[in-house]
């Protein structure tokens, strides 16, 4: 029993042996030996410079990648005559001119820009609205059908149709202005102001307080609500009538030639009639004219026609 016994445990321990050796590190052929500490760190060390090395290529293909795409314009460029175009790959085109006017056309074709040397834009739309941008800061448009708005940098907004101008100003008052086919226009403000301006220059305002200023080439002429008049020649010469058949006249110099409050306050007329003459010499000979008439006490005033005598314009 006891070499029995002896013989079975051999064999399990033999067999217990077989399983552990089993589970070990496998043994290596023959001829190859088995890696060190050091021949791990070999391999690691060539692994990474195997890996610095494809960088290495890897970069230098992309900068060469790089310099070709430097290298490789984007436009095409073509010569017509004196004029330069530039075909881009997006699709837009610029054609340069010799007077340095830059046409940029955009790939759709249906915007069309002008650059132009001193930095003026214009641009066209394909509804055929043109957009002028100024350097100054100004920005003209033009619509389809007439209709034009102008934007100053100030904030002032003129806008223009056939027979119509409006303007905003930068306080947010307006005028509205009338154009009429016999050539007349009238102005409207928004305190109720109408200014008429005729094709032979007359200018006619009327003001909301009632006053009515009447404008030509040979006086100025002030009409009140309580019905007096002033008018003011030329030549610098003054008229005043008042309401109450007052009439004060000064020369061009404003010296006061007539006021009939004094003749009737002071000398005492009840009535007086004044003449006055225009003179003038041609030739030698001198000729007088009557150009006005003025009854005092009723305050009649007619004006002659300066022209009575013909000979008179040639002095």
């Amino acid at each position: 029993k006891n070499s029995s016994s002896e013989k079975y445990d051999k064999n399990d321990i033999n067999n217990a042996k077989l399983r552990v050796r089993f589970n070990l590190v496998p043994q290596f052929e023959k001829g190859v030996d088995e890696p060190t500490q050091n021949s791990t760190k070999d391999v690691h060390s060539n692994m990474s410079e195997n890996s610095e090395e494809n960088d290495i290529i890897d970069q230098s293909t992309v900068e060469t990648g790089n310099e070709s795409e430097k290298n490789e314009s984007p436009y095409e460029e073509r010569k017509h005559g004196d004029e330069i175009e530039r075909i881009y790959s997006s699709g837009e085109k610029e054609i340069i001119r010799p007077s340095g006017v830059i046409k940029h056309i955009s790939a759709d074709g249906h915007t069309i820009k002008y650059l132009y040397p001193n930095g003026d834009e214009k641009e066209i739309c394909s509804d055929n609205t043109e957009i002028r941008r100024f350097t100054t800061g100004v920005v003209e448009k033009r619509f389809p059908g007439g209709v034009e708005v102008t934007e100053h940098p100030n904030g002032q907004i003129e806008r223009r149709s056939p027979g119509l101008e409006e303007v905003k100003f930068p306080d947010g008052t307006t005028q509205t202005r009338f154009f009429y086919s016999d050539g007349s226009e009238k102005i409207v403000f928004d305190d109720g102001t109408q200014v008429t301006l005729d094709p032979d220059g007359t200018k006619v305002a009327e003001f909301k307080n009632g006053i009515k200023e009447i404008v030509t080439d040979e006086y100025m002429r002030k009409e009140y609500p309580n019905g007096s008049i002033k008018i003011v020649h030329a030549d610098g010469s003054q008229e005043t009538r008042f309401s109450n058949g007052r009439v004060r006249i000064k020369d061009k110099e404003g010296r006061l030639v007539l006021d009939t409050k004094l003749l009737q306050d002071e000398l005492g007329y009840s009535y007086a009639q004044l003449h006055v003459f225009k003179e003038c010499s041609v030739n030698g000979t001198r000729y007088r004219s009557e150009v006005l008439k003025l009854n005092v006490s009723s305050s009649e005033t007619r004006l002659m026609d300066e022209n009575a005598i013909p000979q008179c314009s040639h002095s």
